[in-house]
């Protein structure tokens, strides 16, 4: 069996651990968008991993899903 010498996860940037952080953004009355991030939480890297955006309107709810690897520092 294989093992890793090193965690799956590290940060770029320093080598630590990231974490993995959900947001949510409140962007108009019925509209919320959700990103799943990791983030260091020493050098403060950012990557945003995935994106959906939540709409409601009347009785519908409308899921809009899209990936994004922009990088933030």
């Amino acid at each position: 069996m294989y093992q890793l010498k090193k965690p799956v996860n590290t940060c770029p940037k320093c080598g630590s651990s990231l974490l993995l952080a959900i947001e949510t953004n409140k962007y108009k009355s019925r509209e919320v968008i959700i990103a799943y991030t990791y983030m260091c939480p020493i050098c403060r890297y950012k990557n945003v991993v995935e994106q959906v955006t939540v709409k409601a309107n009347g009785d519908k709810i409308f899921i809009t899903k899209f990936k994004s690897n922009a990088e933030k520092s």
